[in-house]
């Protein structure tokens, strides 16, 4: 007994540093005091640039969004690129244009200002060929929430994949990610790939 005592002491004796060494902590990052901190600006907030002005002018805008397009004044991003450019369709997510629809809830087309809304979470997940028909250039205002378990990345990717199929251009108005830059956790097997996870 003695032996097997002393055996498991020194087993113990020497995994301790090793154990320790791996679950040293590591500092936090410290914040920039705000002072310091740049202003951030949304995507949407550069309309009426020239450089943005070049990308819609003169086209027929489809814009995908819901309740988080806004710009940095808190304006509707569809008021926004209406008052700007010809915007004809609107695309909206699971929860459909201003986030009343209960999750896991299909929903059909509807008007906003007398732009024709088409949902691509009801009988379709992907914009169909006639509802690309309607515009030129795809414009996108939509705040992910960071993670990759949520529906509005699929239905990007699926809007990216049928827009270059059918020869339409994919305008991504950037956001910043609310996690900041930091990525963690599993990735998705791709066994279990579903439209609520699309990619690893």
């Amino acid at each position: 007994m003695r032996k097997i005592f002393a055996l498991l002491l020194i087993m113990l004796l020497m995994l301790t540093p090793t154990a320790l060494a791996r679950h040293k902590k590591v500092p936090k990052p410290q914040a920039l005091p705000i002072e310091e901190l740049q202003p951030t600006a949304f995507g949407i907030d550069r309309v009426g640039e020239a450089e943005v002005d070049a990308l819609f002018e003169g086209k027929r805008v489809g814009v995908f969004t819901n309740q988080s397009g806004i710009n940095s004044k808190l304006e509707n991003s569809v008021d926004v690129l209406l008052e700007k450019y010809n915007v004809v369709s609107i695309f909206t997510p699971e929860h459909g244009l201003m986030g009343a629809v209960a999750a896991g809830e299909e929903f059909s087309d509807e008007k906003y200002r007398d732009v024709t809304v088409f949902s691509l979470y009801g009988s379709t997940r992907r914009p169909t060929e006639a509802m690309l028909d309607t515009i030129d250039v795809m414009a996108v205002d939509i705040q992910d929430v960071g993670v990759r378990h949520y529906t509005y990345t699929s239905s990007l990717a699926y809007i990216m994949e049928e827009c270059a199929k059918y020869g339409k251009k994919v305008v991504v108005f950037d956001r910043p990610n609310p996690l900041g830059g930091a990525m963690e956790g599993p990735v998705l097997k791709p066994a279990f790939s579903s439209f609520i996870g699309l990619y690893e």
